[in-house]
Protein backbone atom coordinates (compact mmCIF):
# COMPACT_ATOMS: atom_id res chain seq x y z
CA UNK A 1 0.00 0.00 0.00
CA UNK A 2 1.07 4.78 -0.13
CA UNK A 3 3.46 5.19 2.35
CA UNK A 4 1.23 6.96 4.94
CA UNK A 5 3.56 10.04 6.54
CA UNK A 6 3.50 11.33 10.63
CA UNK A 7 5.01 14.72 10.16
CA UNK A 8 5.31 15.17 13.82
CA UNK A 9 7.50 11.43 14.30
CA UNK A 10 9.21 12.28 10.94
CA UNK A 11 8.40 8.80 9.68
CA UNK A 12 6.44 7.06 7.11
CA UNK A 13 4.68 3.55 7.30
CA UNK A 14 2.89 1.29 5.24
CA UNK A 15 1.08 -2.00 5.95
CA UNK A 16 0.97 -4.96 3.60
CA UNK A 17 -3.01 -5.49 2.85
CA UNK A 18 -2.42 -9.09 2.60
CA UNK A 19 -0.62 -9.98 5.39
CA UNK A 20 -1.00 -7.29 7.89
CA UNK A 21 2.93 -6.67 7.80
CA UNK A 22 4.06 -3.15 8.44
CA UNK A 23 7.20 -1.31 8.26
CA UNK A 24 7.82 2.47 9.66
CA UNK A 25 11.05 4.38 8.32
CA UNK A 26 12.48 7.43 8.54
CA UNK A 27 10.52 9.81 6.31
CA UNK A 28 13.71 12.21 5.65
CA UNK A 29 11.26 14.81 5.80
CA UNK A 30 13.89 17.37 6.87
CA UNK A 31 15.50 17.47 3.44
CA UNK A 32 12.24 17.49 1.93
CA UNK A 33 12.42 20.74 -0.80
CA UNK A 34 8.95 20.26 -1.41
CA UNK A 35 9.25 20.07 -5.05
CA UNK A 36 5.53 18.50 -5.72
CA UNK A 37 3.42 20.33 -4.36
CA UNK A 38 -0.72 20.08 -4.67
CA UNK A 39 -3.58 22.13 -3.23
CA UNK A 40 -6.18 20.76 -0.88
CA UNK A 41 -9.55 21.62 1.04
CA UNK A 42 -10.49 23.76 -1.62
CA UNK A 43 -13.81 24.99 -1.46
CA UNK A 44 -16.07 27.78 -3.79
CA UNK A 45 -17.78 30.32 -2.32
CA UNK A 46 -21.71 30.64 -2.98
CA UNK A 47 -24.16 33.09 -2.68
CA UNK A 48 -24.55 31.85 1.08
CA UNK A 49 -21.43 30.09 2.08
CA UNK A 50 -17.91 31.08 2.65
CA UNK A 51 -15.36 29.34 0.55
CA UNK A 52 -11.42 28.70 1.19
CA UNK A 53 -8.92 28.87 -1.16
CA UNK A 54 -7.15 25.76 -0.28
CA UNK A 55 -3.35 24.79 1.48
CA UNK A 56 -0.58 24.40 -0.46
CA UNK A 57 0.86 20.91 0.32
CA UNK A 58 4.10 18.75 -0.44
CA UNK A 59 3.11 15.63 -2.09
CA UNK A 60 6.06 14.09 -0.66
CA UNK A 61 6.12 15.13 2.64
CA UNK A 62 2.24 16.25 3.20
CA UNK A 63 3.68 19.27 5.04
CA UNK A 64 0.99 22.46 4.45
CA UNK A 65 3.75 24.64 2.60
CA UNK A 66 0.90 27.69 2.40
CA UNK A 67 -2.38 27.87 4.36
CA UNK A 68 -5.56 28.81 2.85
CA UNK A 69 -7.41 31.57 3.88
CA UNK A 70 -11.56 32.04 3.60
CA UNK A 71 -13.26 33.35 0.81
CA UNK A 72 -16.26 35.26 1.82
CA UNK A 73 -19.45 34.49 0.84
CA UNK A 74 -20.72 35.95 -2.78
CA UNK A 75 -23.68 36.98 -2.59
CA UNK A 76 -24.71 36.71 -5.67
CA UNK A 77 -27.73 33.88 -6.53
CA UNK A 78 -26.66 31.06 -9.55
CA UNK A 79 -30.35 30.62 -10.39
CA UNK A 80 -30.92 27.95 -12.48
CA UNK A 81 -33.22 28.12 -15.99
CA UNK A 82 -36.98 29.86 -15.64
CA UNK A 83 -39.52 27.39 -15.14
CA UNK A 84 -43.18 28.46 -16.48
CA UNK A 85 -45.11 28.83 -13.98
CA UNK A 86 -48.12 30.11 -16.33
CA UNK A 87 -47.77 30.86 -20.10
CA UNK A 88 -47.68 34.43 -21.66
CA UNK A 89 -50.53 34.66 -24.23
CA UNK A 90 -50.59 37.45 -27.32
CA UNK A 91 -52.52 39.66 -24.42
CA UNK A 92 -51.65 38.07 -21.13
CA UNK A 93 -48.36 38.50 -19.41
CA UNK A 94 -46.95 35.03 -18.06
CA UNK A 95 -44.95 34.19 -14.81
CA UNK A 96 -41.66 32.38 -14.65
CA UNK A 97 -40.15 31.15 -11.06
CA UNK A 98 -36.34 30.41 -10.38
CA UNK A 99 -34.25 28.41 -8.04
CA UNK A 100 -30.92 29.36 -6.93
CA UNK A 101 -29.15 25.86 -7.22
CA UNK A 102 -26.91 26.75 -4.00
CA UNK A 103 -29.49 28.19 -1.69
CA UNK A 104 -33.17 27.40 -3.27
CA UNK A 105 -33.94 31.14 -2.38
CA UNK A 106 -37.19 31.06 -5.33
CA UNK A 107 -37.50 34.63 -7.16
CA UNK A 108 -40.92 34.80 -9.63
CA UNK A 109 -40.60 37.19 -13.04
CA UNK A 110 -42.86 38.25 -15.30
CA UNK A 111 -42.82 37.17 -18.68
CA UNK A 112 -43.80 40.00 -20.92
CA UNK A 113 -46.90 39.13 -23.93
CA UNK A 114 -45.94 37.70 -26.84
CA UNK A 115 -47.49 40.43 -28.83
CA UNK A 116 -46.58 44.01 -27.96
CA UNK A 117 -49.12 46.47 -27.35
CA UNK A 118 -47.82 48.62 -30.76
CA UNK A 119 -48.17 45.64 -32.31
CA UNK A 120 -51.47 44.28 -31.02
CA UNK A 121 -54.30 43.70 -33.56
CA UNK A 122 -57.77 42.56 -33.19
CA UNK A 123 -57.08 39.08 -34.17
CA UNK A 124 -54.70 38.95 -31.85
CA UNK A 125 -57.77 39.49 -29.21
CA UNK A 126 -59.94 37.89 -30.53
CA UNK A 127 -57.70 34.51 -30.74
CA UNK A 128 -57.50 35.21 -27.05
CA UNK A 129 -61.12 35.20 -26.07
CA UNK A 130 -63.14 31.50 -26.10
CA UNK A 131 -66.63 32.55 -26.38
CA UNK A 132 -68.85 34.30 -29.46
CA UNK A 133 -70.22 36.46 -26.88
CA UNK A 134 -67.12 38.16 -26.35
CA UNK A 135 -66.09 38.22 -29.41
CA UNK A 136 -69.58 40.34 -30.42
CA UNK A 137 -68.46 42.37 -27.71
CA UNK A 138 -64.45 43.32 -28.70
CA UNK A 139 -65.82 43.95 -32.39
CA UNK A 140 -68.39 46.70 -31.12
CA UNK A 141 -66.37 47.72 -29.20
CA UNK A 142 -63.85 48.85 -31.57
CA UNK A 143 -66.41 50.11 -33.79
CA UNK A 144 -66.55 47.24 -36.43
CA UNK A 145 -70.00 47.43 -38.53
CA UNK A 146 -72.50 44.44 -38.79
CA UNK A 147 -70.48 43.08 -42.04
CA UNK A 148 -67.15 42.69 -40.53
CA UNK A 149 -68.77 41.49 -37.44
CA UNK A 150 -70.09 38.57 -39.35
CA UNK A 151 -66.89 38.04 -41.41
CA UNK A 152 -64.69 38.11 -37.81
CA UNK A 153 -66.92 35.29 -36.71
CA UNK A 154 -66.69 33.12 -39.10
CA UNK A 155 -62.84 33.05 -39.43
Amino acid sequence: NAWVINVEANTKTRSCYICGHSETVSAELENCTHSFTTTRNKLAATCSTDGYTGDVCCMSCSQIITKGKVVSATGEHSYCEMIIITAPSAIKSGLGKQVCESCGDEKVNVIPALVPDSELTAEDLISCLDSDAEKILLLLALGMNDRLLIEELSN
